[in-house]
């Protein structure tokens, strides 16, 4: 609902040029100031909502978790790496025995599998 800038009076709901619901003043009709929309306005904006505290000072079980989460991560990463360095050492090995039909099963060419092959083991 659009609200007229008024100091004082009633609150007309009629639209600019069309002529007010009857005539006069309506008793019992709201009044608004500047001051009480300003206060409307102030009290509808929502307040940020706050976070429970988080502790300071951790106990030595969730540092433990927290250090085996961290190691669970690391052993993973190192595991894929390994793996993916293996499988492009075998891609390369068999781009340079040049074997036509095992590139051919894999649907890559020679110069794919060179290519492949060449990338650190740490990029995708």
């Amino acid at each position: 609902m659009l609200w007229a800038w008024r100091t004082s009076g009633p609150i007309d709901p009629a639209l600019p040029g069309q002529a007010a619901v009857g005539s006069g003043i309506q008793f019992g009709a709201p009044t608004m100031s500047i001051m009480s929309l300003l206060t409307m306005s102030i009290l509808a904006v929502p307040r940020p909502r706050t976070s429970p505290r988080v502790p300071l000072i951790r106990t030595a079980s969730d540092r433990r978790a927290q250090i085996k989460g961290l190691i669970v991560l690391i052993c993973a990463t190192v595991g894929r790496w390994m793996k993916r360095s293996r499988q492009r050492r075998a891609l390369y090995e068999i781009a340079e025995r040049d074997d036509h039909h095992l590139l051919k099963d894999i649907g890559v060419s020679r110069e794919e599998a060179f290519r492949e092959a060449g990338k650190p083991f740490w990029r995708q």
